[in-house]
């Protein structure tokens, strides 16, 4: 069982995890976008600046 996490909702799912992808600009691999600004995300947990879709 996992949680799916989107920007329209979480769901509890049967299916097994996506695989995350890692960051572009150093590898890691990401949980996580944050948004603290409208113009600023980042990668969780490196804190890279990264696109607002990239988990999508």
């Amino acid at each position: 069982m996992s949680l799916v996490v989107t920007s329209t909702g979480v769901w509890v799912t049967h299916e097994e995890p996506l695989a995350r992808p890692d960051c572009p600009e150093c590898g890691l691999p990401i949980t996580a976008v944050v948004q603290l600004v409208p113009e600023c995300h980042n990668a969780y947990p490196c804190g890279c600046r990264v696109a607002e879709d990239l988990l999508e």
